[in-house]
């Protein structure tokens, strides 16, 4: 990434990099930020090609990549989602690999992936012959200071306990919580933002709203519980998403406690499972209001409802619904 960074500075780019990994926003921001620095604003048309798809073929990738630049120095290619990183398209690999070291001055390819195989020719080959950049999703001090800093931009502040609140009601959707941010400074005057801030502008996303549900069940507060559901209906959301979602929290619930009785710390936790810490914190303080044995059964329960909803033996609202007055009692 720091590579990548001095690329931007300097504006001397290689002629072919990859970028990949699972964090789409961050993808998405140096793609842009690399096109902006390559293709002179209102040349964009004739000087970027873009495939995407598995269907792509390395013909069609190199015709594009010796076609001459149209009144700019640079051409700019984008390939996204190949899948020529991950095996599968050996020959296609192949290929692809052969022309890394003919990749003409005049242009720029860009792989971008969400999934690689490190042990692929390709990926080692593009390690040669360009730049492979990590996307991660951040950990949670790194969403921190991000988010201090898009407010800080426009000459407003956050404290640290207020923005963990904000990652808590939006999530940790990168592009999400950027829209909520921007929807936050035009709606507060001042320079402070404030808990009450959060509350009256941003939209709880799905993620927050199970896991308040499933808290209220943890809790016995079947009222609770029943109404977050009634709303969640309400706005259309799918039985068979909220299901899924309920399912997903058993799960890492059940996950996170098992690890914590066998002396996992919350970091090692959320290494070993892939979770930020605060996510990992939300599920241990859920997991006081169920026993081992309850969330093993709520999760089998869970299972078994969503088959039953979709083989038609029981109605996809009144499943759920029947599978929370159980759990809320």
């Amino acid at each position: 990434m720091e590579r990548l960074k001095e690329d931007l500075k300097t504006g001397q780019f290689q002629k072919l990099y990859l970028f990949y990994g699972e964090e789409e926003y961050l993808k998405k921001h140096y793609l842009q930020e690399i096109s902006k620095k390559i293709i002179p604003t209102g040349q964009e048309l004739m000087n970027i090609s873009i495939f995407e798809g598995n269907q792509v073929s390395p013909q069609q990738i190199i015709e594009a990549v010796e076609t001459l630049p149209f009144l700019v120095e640079k051409r700019l290619v984008i390939v996204k989602n190949s899948e020529l990183f991950k095996g599968g398209r050996a020959d296609d690999t192949q290929k692809i690999v052969d022309f890394f070291s003919l990749i003409p001055s005049t242009c720029c390819l860009l792989f971008i992936e969400s999934e690689i195989d490190r042990r692929n020719k390709g990926f080692k080959a593009l390690q040669k012959w360009g730049r492979s950049v990590t996307f991660s999703y951040l950990q949670e001090k790194d969403l921190v200071t991000w988010i201090k800093k898009a407010f800080k931009r426009n000459r407003k502040n956050i404290d640290t306990q207020t923005t963990l609140y904000l990652l808590r009601i939006v999530g940790s959707d990168m592009e999400r919580l950027e829209g909520e941010i921007e929807k936050i400074i035009s709606y507060v005057i001042g320079e402070e933002i404030q808990k009450k801030d959060i509350d009256a502008i941003c939209i709880p996303s799905l993620e927050v709203r199970i896991f308040e549900l499933v808290k209220a069940l943890g809790n016995k507060q079947s009222q609770k519980a029943l109404e977050i559901y009634s709303n969640l209906i309400l706005i259309k959301e799918s039985p068979h998403m909220i299901l899924a979602m309920i399912t997903r929290q058993f799960r890492l619930i059940l996950q996170v406690k098992y690890l914590q009785e066998q002396g996992m710390s919350q970091s090692q936790i959320g290494a070993r499972l892939g979770l930020r810490n605060f996510i990992v914190r939300d599920c241990l303080q859920q997991g006081k209001g169920f026993s081992m044995n309850t969330l093993k059964q709520a999760l089998h329960e869970s299972l078994e409802t969503d088959v039953n909803i979709k083989t038609g033996i029981v109605d996809g609202v009144l499943g759920v619904e029947m599978l929370l007055i159980k759990y809320s009692h």
